[in-house]
């Protein structure tokens, strides 16, 4: 034959070294979901804090595959759990790559757990040497912690030089193609650990779980891009995909121990619940037609579909853009009105406020300053956001801390202080809402946290209201919510 289908003995022998490989770490996955315990590695560091039954499962299963994504629900304590794996000396040096606002997070985090390792927060995007800093005398790092941003500027220097590579708010990563995405991905497939953490990995299109696995945790496990679309996904306009079947993927990269994801009731933690509250705040009619008086050319242009298609879905983009500032300038006096009348309130001590635009804030600044709040968003330098989420926290004069709706992901500490957030403008994901509300609805808490949603009926709230609803709704296809790999959030345009 021309083309014999004998194997030669190389070949033979090293395919089965990789299905001998491949039972041994089923075998393994499977005891550890079943709760098994795995013998630890000699030399192991031991935690200063005793870990909870399902942080050492989690770092047992990391350890096993060498790839993990974390999508354990808010509040289940996900950083304790990577940096359990860090116990084996084996998986050291690591790498954590996090928001700016979380590096100091978890470099206390670390030391609380090991405080025989060494961490260092990377300061500049051009490479340079941490031993030489303050308080390194002249080691180099256990773990060093650096930012998405700066990610792309020390990737050829870290490529191959670090055993393990955990990404924090890991749905930074659903984008394949960008710097933060490409330099990722190079770090870590030289990575003995690759680990991801997030509770709300999709925010728009299923396929991205795509990116985030194939192209930075798990290398080849779900095909090609085109065999995942085949038996995963199915064509929502646009040239997007979305997965058709989220509770079947999840199950499938599960059993594979690629994902571990769990309530908190399901871990043991038992929180006294998250009661949203829609709250319709009234504003002036009038006003709001004199402030959306510049926005009318543009949808003039929309709604006559005058110029070129660029042009238009410019002119979209940026009517949506204006239309949520409008509303948010709009009903900022009446839900600083909302704000003023929960803190009126013996039980209601704190409150975080939940915004998007500059415009908004000044007026919220304004209107609130009797209760001094603080600021927590885009602007602040991380120095700043640390200073004044510590000042919330401790200081009993300051009763409102102001956050930008994507920039309170991973904050931990406020649930000690408030159980009330006001989610004063919208997002066009659920996915901000949530992670929002979980820096309140977490361990530590112990009162009902009240999520308040004012609304109004002008502008561009109605249509977000609607299309939150129906994210909502696709979310629970193929099971409940939080049974789910990913939810189905199909952004449509308007």
């Amino acid at each position: 034959l021309m083309f014999p289908l004998e194997m030669n003995r190389r070949t033979r022998k090293h395919l089965e070294a990789q299905v001998s490989d491949r039972v041994e770490t089923r075998n393994a996955v499977e005891q550890i979901l079943t709760g098994g315990q795995l013998n630890l590695s000699a030399g192991q560091l031991e935690s200063a804090i005793p870990l909870y039954p399902h942080q050492k499962e989690a770092a047992a299963l990391a350890t096993t595959t060498g790839q993990l994504l974390l999508l354990d629900q808010t509040g289940a304590m996900k950083t304790g759990s990577i940096l359990s794996a860090l116990a084996n000396p084996d998986l050291l040096p690591a790498v954590v790559v996090a928001p700016p606002h979380l590096q100091k997070q978890w470099l206390a985090e670390l030391h609380r757990f090991f405080p025989m390792l060494r961490g260092h927060i990377v300061t500049n995007g051009r490479v340079y040497d941490p031993a030489t800093k303050r308080g390194m005398h002249g080691h180099d790092p256990d773990v060093l912690i650096i930012s998405y941003g700066r990610l792309a500027g020390w990737a050829d220097h870290l490529r191959g030089k670090v055993r393990t590579v955990a990404f924090e708010e890991a749905h930074e990563l659903r984008h394949a193609g960008t710097h933060k995405h490409n330099a990722a991905r190079e770090i870590a497939h030289t990575a003995a650990l690759r680990t991801g953490l997030t509770a709300t990995p999709v925010f728009n299109y299923g396929d991205e779980i795509f990116n985030i696995i194939d192209g930075v945790i798990a290398p080849g496990i779900l095909g090609e891009r085109r065999e995942f679309y085949a038996e995963w996904c199915v064509p929502v306009g646009n040239g997007k995909q979305a997965v058709k079947d989220p509770a079947a993927l999840g199950s499938y990269l599960r059993d594979l121990g690629i994902v571990l994801k769990r309530t908190l009731k399901e871990v043991g933690i038992n929180l006294p619940g998250l009661l949203p509250m829609p709250f319709e705040v009234a504003v002036d009619g009038d006003e709001f037609n004199h402030l959306a008086a510049d926005a009318e050319a543009l949808a003039r242009q929309i709604v006559e579909r005058s110029g070129s298609a660029f042009e238009l879905m410019q002119a979209s983009g940026e009517f949506d853009m204006r239309m949520r500032k409008i509303t948010g300038v709009a009903k900022a006096g009446p839900v600083a009105g909302l704000c003023k009348m929960l803190l009126s309130d013996p039980s209601v001590s704190k409150l975080v406020l939940f915004g998007w635009h500059r415009e908004v804030y000044d007026i919220w600044l304004q209107q609130l300053a009797e209760f001094h709040p603080l600021m927590y968003t885009g602007t602040e330098s991380p120095a700043t956001k640390h200073r004044n989420k510590n000042s919330f926290i401790e200081k009993a004069e300051h009763r409102i801390l102001i956050v930008s709706l994507r920039s309170g992901a991973g904050l931990d500490g406020l649930q000690f202080v408030s159980h009330t957030t006001v989610h004063g403008e919208l997002d066009w994901s659920p996915a901000p809402h949530t992670q929002g509300d979980g820096r309140l609805d977490r361990p530590g808490q112990t009162m009902p946290v009240l999520s308040y949603r004012p609304y109004c009926e002008y502008g561009t709230d109605p249509l977000m209201l609607q299309k939150l609803a129906e994210k909502r709704q696709l979310a629970r296809r193929g099971g409940q919510v939080e049974d789910e790999l990913v939810p189905q959030l199909v952004l449509e345009v308007a």
